[in-house]
């Protein structure tokens, strides 16, 4: 599984015409696929390891339950044609990531979208011919690790671009009687957590629980007193 990277992006003054892409866009599933669709010629291609007829072949396809290799001549015609052999290629080279956007939200009314990727953001590629259709939007992403980045548009042209490196955590264990609980201490100061800045947080997420040790586990002792009264048990002796 690859680490994904969640991304949005804001509209400002959605016109009547913008919103007629966008309706094409969500009726696409993808803004990648609406600007530069994937050619049908790579649509059948699979890619991996297969033995075929005693030798390993790393392209095919499956044609009445059959898998044929494909050729030397198709191979150098798709190169030539598209720069790549196979879809994995082409999305890669094309969209600056693995698979494009997926899991794409459109609301159309709201001006927004929002979509995952995997390792890495959409490159600009797309996000500039996206620019000459909507030239004014706010533009985030951010890795499950904790890296990304935020960019402004103003009449198509990037007029601020922040990027930013993983937080820097220290974990800590806290057992409350059969629980343990995870609190991370947020090391250095970073643009994601401005709203509290250095402290601990419950397990790496934007939840603050204290600005000391200390108060953080009077915090999680709280929540887990809360827990046991709500429940009647911890959420150990729930799913034993």
């Amino acid at each position: 599984m690859p680490n994904y990277v969640y991304a949005g992006i804001t509209l400002e003054n959605v016109t009547t015409d913008q919103k007629s892409i966008l309706k094409k866009i969500k009726s696409k599933k993808s803004f990648c696929e609406y600007y530069l669709p994937m050619p049908k010629e790579f649509k059948d291609i699979v890619t991996g390891g297969m033995h075929i007829d005693g030798n390993l072949c790393k392209l095919w396809r499956k044609v009445d339950d059959k898998n044929i290799p494909v050729t030397e001549e198709e191979k150098q015609s798709l190169l030539k044609k598209f720069g790549a052999t196979n879809w994995y290629d082409y999305k890669l080279n094309t969209y600056d990531t693995k698979w494009g956007d997926c899991e794409l939200e459109v609301d159309i009314e709201g001006g927004q979208l929002n979509y995952n990727t995997a390792w890495s953001p959409v490159g600009d590629k797309i996000l500039n011919m996206f620019a000459k259709d909507f030239p004014d939007f706010n533009y985030w992403y951010e890795e499950e690790t904790g890296w990304g980045g935020e960019r402004d548009y103003k009449k198509g042209e990037v007029v601020r671009n922040m990027e930013y490196d993983e937080p820097e955590w220290e974990q800590t264990e806290y057992e409350i009687g059969d629980s343990v609980y995870t609190i991370t201490e947020l090391k250095e100061e970073h643009p994601n957590f401005d709203d509290d800045g250095k402290g601990f947080y419950v397990d790496y997420s934007h939840e603050f629980a204290g600005k000391t040790l200390e108060e953080a586990k009077k915090f999680v002792k709280k929540q887990h007193n809360d827990w046991i009264k709500t429940r009647g048990k911890s959420f150990e002796e729930l799913i034993k």
